[in-house]
């Protein structure tokens, strides 16, 4: 093989080698790239130009080199840090070349495959003169409201570069003292006096968004366009929200701290349609409730009667039926959707058979050669699973091992099978995860398979006498069919709240969304203006708002109703394979899961006709509701009496969808009517057809529609009959109705769901047909009756009911001092719902109105709390105000004259991460910031992707002009550089000649690994950096006022050269950085083999600080790369964050958890406890079907890790009628608990506790437990802790140096990204989340600057040395660093241990080294003189000078070696240089090792 591959490291990023490339060796013939290093010419220093030195280097070239193929054969000619060039040779020209005088060595050229997401085109929108964001003007004059954790103003996404100025109706105003609002972020607000009357905090605070989800989902919606956005490499292209060109409003509604008031959001809404906002966008939810006890229902039918169009999040709690929230019908309800991209690698057997698998590590070494094939179930039932140990007794070296799902992470599996010397392995899913395969980060060539490819790999094992298997790594695939898909988590209905309206309404892309963020999640800051990804609803609904108000700028008379028509009639509803639109388990997605379909922005501007419904539309279906005139009157503002009209269903509504009930009786129908408004062409006909629900009968009339003129409305009539008589169907069936219009432009389609009830005798309607609804199961699953919201707070003894701020996996908790009930003189936050006063149009200020219902209050009311009685007086969507009252002052208020109804105000507690104060950055005058002038002065060159150079991170506000010594060039032609990016070049003349592309590219950053490195290493600052709701803060790099100088050496595909990463070290010495960062990885080389060890020594002559990542290759040892001593090695750390949930046994045993789903309906009382592996062992892991013999309805169940996914678990659980669960670790995870986005509430327990669990169930008579939800909690013990995939030693390339040298964070960074990875753009400047040495790297390359700009003549060594001789080396808890197992991690991991800028930068005295001291070391490893010469450059003698071991070096850290004879003993020496107090005194400790003097 003579290419060799380079993995650019980034946690769960696919990764893969080319198969036409390397599958085979290269004929002689062939042209492959070689670097070929050459000694120095002595006049070399005469060459005056670039051109004189190429020809030099061809001069090596044999005579008979041709270039026929129109490729150059030079194409780089080295001159900093090696001398050599990088040409095209075939086998016999190498030869050629190597018979040259001058000639040294030749390696050939490596290559990576990274992968990439898609474009806003997954939407169909482009910025094509003939698209909708063309037509629909970008959004230009809407204004989208959006309710959330408020806003980071000054993100690129909130641009305002070509916005108009707000519509003259905008009467909002701006909460920011230090920020200026513009023509894109119109208004902001912040509402918190309901979470200040809870939990006093400062009232003055401003809307920034210090969390993340309120940034999301704003970009989301409306952000401006940002080049070049992308996440961690797996992403690029250009992103903007749904409506780039329209306005944003932002209510912030939740604190700082993750806690919202549901009176506050209340207010928020209120405030929105009074500051005139068209649409609101409000990613929340709280369960289904009746709509009069539901304020998001309340509120939002108010801002529909204004006009308003309102986006709700359908709820995170699926896949199980009958978890909705937000189910009124005025309101559009959002699905989420996943996207069509997959992580490929292929199983070939040796019978010829292709499965295919994923994994997101594809690396470029492994041989596609056949292996030995060996399944260790076979032969040890308790090895099927491949846990710790499990392989001892199995031989399964040099072979391919199949490793069943279960027992243990994916990523262990593989770590063990190599531990037992396996070399590649094939995961099989259990029958339950059927198809849902995993792209992990695995440590070995694997490959997850679905169950039935399992299933037949078995078979072939068992039957072959010999069998063999290899795996093709095909990288990253887009276009994977079926796209989109159902996500699983997506809440399904049918509603609760009203069983006759379909819900959800429509779904959009909520999976792996990548958008704007305020700052970084992990230990230490992100750089500059960050971006995330995130799944979950939350992220699907501001998609939804965003193409609101498209359809709002094409058609501003519309109603809210018209444009949710218009989004659902024009759906999509099949996969881009052509089938209905598939669910995760690959069958057809139902109705409950989809809605009308997928969104379709450009057929949603063009619908045909709509179903529009006036708001009075609402109050016969209210009052068929069931609901009392109170009741109504709460949801309408108005008072209402039902028995002045005609109540009617749901299914009588003029809605765009169909829910019908039926009956086994042949003579029961069901007629409903319809009225269209033709929105389309003036003269239009269209046609109806029926695809008919299985078993019933549906009729049309009229059959044909047509229209005179636009605006004209039309009516038909639909009748249900059952078609099969009193056989017995499925309770739930499914049918479209579709008007297809003449010229066949348009269809106009409604999803029906036709359900048939048992029952023979009773004629149904109304009220007695619901009774019957609500019982009945969807598809056999049985549901529970719904239950009313307060009745389930009373209850649980609580008078705070939670709302859910939809994210996925993000921590949502009741407060437990809200978990008690309050006595009759404790105060709680009540919203009241009094009449209308007749003469509410003379209050003329606020103050008129508070001190009407101020009048509500008892005369007795006591404020001597010094806390406001009233906290708002609401006008516009409520008749209402918010008010802190007793129990016995409620009863009072009930009894004055117009109260109609008091509902308890509700709270949502969010996850938050850490700010950049985890590494003691701050911005104090005294800090280490301000003390190093924030890096001013200093040069960074980041080697990676290229960067988006638009991105807010890289802005240069307050930023000096650079050195006079820079040379770089800016390579854009439509984007300046500035004083932060102050140049950028591209090099992939490497990459073309392999594959070749557009050699005029630009350095933009398409595929976002380089925009995170780089925005990590020297971000500017961006204020309210979070991402979907877990982190917030202000995001900085580590050296936010750093130059940065980018070179791309990675194509767009995600494809990088050697030759092209040579290229670019030795371009950035020319240009005059001062610091090379590059998160790079392969694998253990000697160094005159490694071009990186080559170049980086080049660097280091010329005073170039050199940062490497040290690998993901852990936990095994001797997994380095970049070991070089010249080379800081970089590890990656963890930080302090836990998502707590506290079980409590009947005995009073507290035990601690993590889960990320903590529902604020949960009932916290006990429940009845059990294990099903006590009544059946195969029950013991909650596997599909394993309980269905197990009684668990209205249990707490205990669950083994293991054999299936956790929240695979929880749905099992869940579907047998269990109440909530206990995942259980098994021995060889020990403490490693995970909190996962479950369906029903959990804890995940340690090894160690699931025993005491166990134990107490053996042993109780009526064993219970319950649950207590502590949401996220920081300084957790200890931290930090090493990262179990970031690679160990010992060294390979040289034993006798330590390494890594030291570890910093690197597990959950939040930075900067050029575009979404998911289906559709994100909005403004992308954020997102990644793990990786490859972002610990640039942290260390960060905080270097830092130190170059305090110490700027200190050499790359002793900058090295500061930081390893200052590093932390305990934890939070005072005892040295934990690995993940939780005992004391080794020195192979942390190297030195973990950084501490600030301990840094007074290091007192250093270990410096000069490049010459180099030279004996390397002859010490035993090169020879040409080998040396390699890396030095020059040339060496080795006969010359006296070798030296690593141990000999002068290093920062000691590696020795003994022997077990007492006689033996080794003396090495060190120089230390003093850069602390001028007179300074030290003395020595040694903490000797075990054994050793």
């Amino acid at each position: 093989m003579s290419i060799m591959y380079i993995i650019l490291l980034f946690l769960r990023i696919s990764i893969y080698i080319s198969p036409t490339v390397l599958a085979k060796k290269p004929l002689n013939n062939a042209r492959v790239t070689y670097i070929v290093h050459v000694q120095r010419e002595p006049n070399m220093a005469s060459f005056s130009n670039k051109e004189e030195r190429e020809q030099w280097h061809k001069s090596f070239l044999p005579t008979t080199t041709t270039a026929g193929s129109g490729q150059p054969r030079i194409i780089y000619s080295y001159n900093n840090i090696i001398s050599g060039f990088a040409a095209r040779l075939t086998r016999e020209e190498l030869e050629a070349v190597k018979n040259k005088n001058g000639f040294i060595h030749a390696i050939p050229d490596r290559l990576l495959h990274v992968a990439t997401t898609h474009s806003p085109g997954f939407l169909g929108l482009d910025t094509s003169s003939t698209g909708f964001w063309a037509s629909s003007n970008y959004g230009k004059g809407v204004i989208i409201g959006v309710l959330d954790t408020g806003v980071t103003p000054d993100h690129p996404s909130f641009s305002d570069q070509g916005i108009p100025s707000p519509p003259a109706k905008w009467k909002g105003v701006c909460g920011f003292t230090s920020a200026t609002c513009n023509n894109k972020l119109i208004g902001a607000r912040t509402f918190l006096e309901g979470m200040n009357a809870v939990q006093p905090t400062d009232t003055a605070q401003e809307p920034y968004d210090n969390n993340g989800h309120g940034t999301h989902t704003a970009s989301t919606a409306a952000g401006m366009f940002v080049e070049n956005a992308n996440i961690n490499g797996l992403a690029t292209g250009t992103a903007a929200g749904m409506a780039p060109h329209a306005h944003l409003a932002i209510y912030k509604v939740c604190h700082d701290h993750g806690t919202c008031a549901n009176s506050d959001v209340l207010a928020g809404i209120d405030q929105a349609v009074q500051d005139g906002v068209d649409i609101i966008s409000a990613s929340l939810s709280g369960g289904s409730a009746n709509f009069y006890e539901d304020n998001n229902a309340i509120g939002s039918f108010s801002a529909i009667e204004k006009g308003v169009f309102v986006s709700f999040a359908a709820g995170n709690d699926g896949p199980a039926y009958k978890t909705l929230s937000n189910e009124a019908p005025w309101i559009i309800t959002v699905g989420a959707s996943t996207m069509d991209r997959y992580l490929t690698s292929t199983v070939v057997l040796g019978n010829g058979d292709a499965i295919e698998g994923q994994t997101a590590y594809q690396p470029q070494s492994f041989k596609p050669i056949p292996l030995p094939l060996i399944y260790p179930g076979f032969t040890l039932s308790t090895a099927a699973t491949c846990t710790n140990g499990s392989l001892d007794t199995i031989n399964v070296k040099g072979m391919m091992v199949v490793c069943d799902e279960g027992d243990n992470d994916l990523a262990e599996k593989g770590s063990n099978v190599q531990n037992a010397g396996g070399v590649a392995m094939i995961i099989a899913n259990f029958k339950g995860d059927g198809y849902t395969t995993t792209a992990s980060p695995h440590v070995l060539p694997a490959a997850h398979i679905s169950y039935n490819d399992g299933v037949s790999i078995k078979a072939y094992i068992s039957t072959a006498s010999a069998p063999t298997a290899t795996i093709l790594f095909n990288g990253t695939l887009l276009g994977v069919t079926p796209s989109p898909m159902m996500a699983s988590f997506s809440s399904r209905g049918p509603s609760k709240a009203d069983p006759f309206t379909l819900k959800p309404d429509i779904i959009a892309p909520g999976v792996n969304i990548l958008a704007a963020w305020p700052f970084s999640p992990g230990p230490t800051p992100s750089i500059g203006a960050n971006f995330n990804l995130d799944s979950g609803t939350s992220m699907a609904t501001p998609h939804i708002s965003g193409i609101a108000a498209l359809l709002k700028a094409v058609h501003p008379n519309w109603s809210p109703a018209a444009i949710k028509s218009a989004m659902m009639t024009s759906a999509d509803i099949t996969g881009n394979d052509g089938n209905p639109i598939a669910d995760y388990t690959l069958e057809v997605a139902d109705y409950f899961g989809t809605g009308a379909g997928h969104v379709n922005p450009t057929k949603a501007s063009v619908p045909g006709f709509v179903y529009d419904l006036d708001p009075a539309s609402y109050i016969p279906y209210l009052c068929g509701l069931g609901y009392t005139d109170a009741n109504v009157t709460v949801v309408v503002g108005s008072s209402v009496t039902c028995a002045d009209v005609t109540p009617i269903t749901g299914s009588e509504l003029n809605y765009p969808s169909f829910m019908v009930f039926l009956t086994l009786s042949n003579s029961y129908t069901v007629t409903v009517n319809r009225t269209v408004t033709n929105v389309g062409d003036a003269t239009s006909t269209y046609s109806v057809k029926v695809i008919e629900p299985r078993g019933s009968s549906v009729t049309v009339n009229p059959e044909t529609i047509t229209f005179s003129g636009e605006n004209q409305q039309s009516q038909y009539s639909v009748t249900f009959s059952n078609s099969v008589g009193g056989t017995r169907m499925a309770a739930y069936s499914r049918g479209s109705l579709i008007w297809a219009s003449s010229d066949g432009n348009t269809t106009v389609r409604s999803p029906i769901m036709v359900a048939i009830v048992n029952n023979h005798n009773v004629s149904l309607n109304g009220l007695n047909m619901m009774k019957y609804a609500q019982r009945l199961s969807p598809f056999e699953t049985n549901l529970q009756l719904p239950m009313q919201v307060l009745q389930l707070l009373l209850s649980m003894n609580m008078s705070i009911i939670c709302m859910i701020l939809l994210f996925l996996r993000v921590s949502i908790y009741i407060s437990p001092t809200l978990a008690q009930k309050h006595g009759n003189d404790a105060r709680v936050t009540y919203i009241i719902h009094v009449q209308r006063e007749p003469n509410k149009a003379s209050f003329s200020a606020n103050e008129e109105r508070k001190h009407w219902h101020t009048s509500f209050l008892p005369t007795t009311t006591d404020a001597s709390s010094g806390q406001p009685r009233i906290i708002y007086s609401y006008s516009n969507v409520v008749s209402g105000f918010a008010a802190r009252l007793t129990s016995q002052e409620l009863e009072a208020v009930k009894k004055k004259n117009g109260f109609i109804q008091a509902i308890p105000d509700r709270l949502l507690h969010l996850a938050t991460t850490h700010s950049p104060s985890f590494l003691g950055l701050d911005t104090s005058s005294t800090g280490f910031w301000s003390s190093s002038n924030y890096g001013k002065g200093v040069i960074i060159g980041v080697l990676d992707t290229g960067i988006t150079p638009n991105h807010s991170s890289f802005s240069d506000n307050g930023m000096p002009s650079p050195p006079t010594k820079w040379k770089g060039v800016c390579g854009f032609t439509s984007s300046s550089c500035n004083n932060k990016l102050i140049g950028a070049r591209i090099l992939l003349d490497g990459m073309n000649v392999t594959q070749p592309t557009d050699t005029t590219q630009e350095p933009y950053d398409n595929n976002g690994h380089g925009t995170h490195t780089a925005s990590t290493a020297a971000g500017m600052f961006v204020e309210n950096a979070n991402i979907n709701g877990l982190a917030n803060g202000t995001a900085a790099g580590m050296a936010p006022y750093a130059h940065l100088a980018i070179y791309k050496v990675c194509h767009d595909d995600g494809t990088c050269s050697g030759s092209d990463v040579l290229a670019g070290i030795d371009q950035a010495v020319q240009d005059g950085v001062d610091i090379i960062s590059a998160s790079l990885a392969f694998r253990s080389l000697p160094f005159y083999q490694d071009d990186w060890a080559i170049g980086s020594f080049g660097a280091m002559e010329k005073g170039v600080f050199v940062s490497f990542a040290a690998g993901n290759k852990g936990p095994s040892n001797s997994t380095l790369s970049n070991e070089a001593p010249w080379i800081i090695t970089v590890g990656a750390s963890t930080m302090d964050r836990a998502l707590i949930s506290t079980v409590v046994l009947g005995s009073g045993d507290v035990i601690e958890g993590q889960t990320a789903y903590q529902p604020k309906s949960f009932e916290q009382t006990p429940l009845p406890l059990t294990y099903p592996g006590s009544t059946l062992s195969t029950a013991a892991t909650c596997t599909n079907g394993s309980l269905d013999s197990v009684n668990v309805t209205g249990m707490m169940v205990v669950c083994d890790e293991g054999d299936n996914d956790l929240v695979d678990k929880g749905n099992n659980v869940k579907n047998a009628g269990g109440a909530a669960m206990i995942i259980a670790n098994y021995e060889d995870y020990g403490y490693t608990t995970i909190a996962s986005p479950h369906v029903l509430p959990v804890a995940h327990v340690s090894y160690n506790d699931g025993v005491r669990v166990k134990a107490y169930i053996s042993t109780a008579s009526t064993p219970t437990a319950t649950i207590f939800f502590n949401g996220t909690l920081f300084g957790v013990t200890p931290s930090p802790m090493m990262a179990s995939f970031s690679s160990r030693g010992p060294n390979l390339a040289d034993p006798f140096i330590l390494k890594p040298d030291i570890i910093a964070p690197g597990v959950n960074i939040l930075a900067a990204w050029p575009i979404s990875p998911g289906p559709t753009p994100s909005t403004g400047p992308n954020f997102n989340l990644d793990s990786g040495t490859s972002m610990a790297t640039p942290h260390i390359s960060g905080i270097a600057a830092l130190l170059k700009a305090v110490h700027p003549d200190w050499s790359p060594a002793a900058i090295k040395s500061a930081m390893m001789t200052s590093v932390d080396i305990t934890g939070n808890d005072g005892n040295p660093i934990a690995d993940y197992t939780l005992e004391r991690a080794d020195y192979f991991a942390t190297g030195a241990g973990h950084v501490n800028p600030t301990k840094a930068s007074v290091p007192g005295f250093v270990y410096d080294i000069d490049s010459a001291s180099y030279i004996p070391y390397l002859c010490g490893l035993g090169y020879t003189d040409a080998q040396v010469t390699v890396v030095v450059g020059s040339s060496v003698t080795c006969a010359d000078v006296t070798p030296i071991s690593g141990s000999e070096l002068n290093y920062p850290s000691f590696m020795m070696f003994l022997t077990t004879s007492n006689n033996y003993s080794m003396t090495v020496n060190r120089t230390v240089t003093n850069v602390g107090d001028a007179s300074s005194t030290y003395s020595v400790k040694v903490v000797e090792p075990a054994s050793h003097q």
